[in-house]
């Protein structure tokens, strides 16, 4: 009997110890994040920083991190003072011209999500792969959803690893998906709440060009 005892109360104890393990969060990774103003021609990107030096996290109300499920975000839209610059100066064949983007060109507050389907930390050294990105743009009172690769006629964006630390990739450099033009076409929608739910609107689709570097720290 009192061996009996002896081997629930191990039992018991295993359980709880194994119950009470708590399970191992993947975290952020704080990143800085650089956009470039121009191609090595010099021939100016249709989407610019603010010539205000790179994006850091938690820095002027920043967020530049990979996300623990591997995705890249840079939101500044909380922030007071950093912007990026926007350009519709592009537009692909067919747009509605009742249909005019917000502005042609501005430097306003965005977030960048490069949703791509797995972990940006594990691509290895050299290779590369293709994302989706949405590029949330607050003008004004109104806010518009710039998206590359949901709809047809659109394009991810391609991401490639230029550098390992730790056996994770730790610095990266987004481009269009390069087709020889050195840009790739995006849907530009206008986001509004109508009875509680999310509405969107097709403003056409625009041509971007743009050069993002991202790295660890």
């Amino acid at each position: 009997m009192k061996k009996t005892f002896l081997i629930f109360t191990f039992i018991a104890a295993f359980l709880a110890l194994t119950i009470n393990v708590p399970a191992q969060r993947v975290k952020d990774t704080p990143v800085t994040s650089t956009i470039e103003n121009a191609d090595q021609n010099f021939v100016p990107f249709r989407i610019q920083s603010d010539f205000q030096g790179s994006y850091k996290n938690a820095t002027d109300s920043v967020i530049s991190r990979i996300q623990p499920i591997g995705d890249w975000e840079l939101n500044m839209l909380s922030s007071a003072t950093r912007r990026a610059f926007i350009d519709f100066g592009d537009p692909v064949a067919g747009n509605d011209p009742n249909k005019p983007p917000p502005f042609l060109s501005a430097y306003v507050p965005v977030r960048f999500l490069a949703q791509c389907g797995s972990d940006l930390r594990i691509l290895a050294n050299g290779s590369s792969q293709t994302c989706k990105m949405v590029v949330a743009v607050d003008y004004g009172a109104d806010r518009y959803s710039i998206r590359f690769g949901y709809v047809a006629g659109t394009s991810q964006t391609l991401w490639t690893c230029g550098a390992e630390a730790g056996g994770k990739c730790a610095r990266w450099r987004m481009t269009g998906n390069t087709d020889g033009t050195g840009r790739i076409a995006a849907e530009l929608l206008k986001v509004t709440t109508v009875r509680g739910k999310t509405v969107t609107e097709s403003f056409g689709k625009y041509y971007f060009s743009f050069g993002v570097n991202v790295t660890n720290p």
